[in-house]
């Protein structure tokens, strides 16, 4: 939004809020400080990741899994990140072979330590679902890569 300013310093124009697109730049920029913890702490965008379940498609309006059956923690060893470069960060997480037999379909990543709302990522696995027994581990790695349209 920008505001032009007559002499007298009366308003004489104002233009609306215009869509900008971030720039390759700027989007490694970022993903280098999310990556790194310099500058912007990775926990506090990404905190908890959940695997689960649930088969329905991911929605940008998704808020949780449909169905989760685990959840870790990045403040625990469990669940930890990495700066790939290239605009590239990687979540990997260890989901503990407790539990029972489930057929996994579903991973969400969360910004907050609760995981059950304020989703940063989910996807659906679909034919790449994961039959995990009841005393296996399930090992996820989630790259979030920062892209331009």
């Amino acid at each position: 939004r920008r505001a032009l300013h007559g002499p007298e310093g009366k308003l004489t124009q104002m233009t609306p809020w215009v869509e900008n697109i971030m720039i390759t730049f700027g989007l490694a920029s970022l993903a280098s400080m999310v990556g790194s913890g310099v500058g912007v702490s990775a926990s506090t965008w990404v905190s908890s990741m959940r695997i689960g379940t649930g088969t329905t498609a991911a929605t940008s309006t998704d808020t949780s899994l449909i169905g989760s059956t685990a959840v870790v923690h990045i403040t625990a060893a469990s669940l930890t990140k990495t700066n790939l470069g290239n605009r590239t960060v990687q979540y990997q997480a260890t989901f503990s072979s407790t539990g029972a037999a489930a057929t996994i379909n579903e991973v969400m990543m969360y910004c907050n330590s609760t995981a059950e709302s304020q989703g940063v990522a989910r996807t659906v696995l679909g034919t790449n679902s994961v039959n995990k027994g009841a005393s296996d581990q399930v090992l996820c790695s989630y790259d979030v890569v920062f892209t331009t349209a």
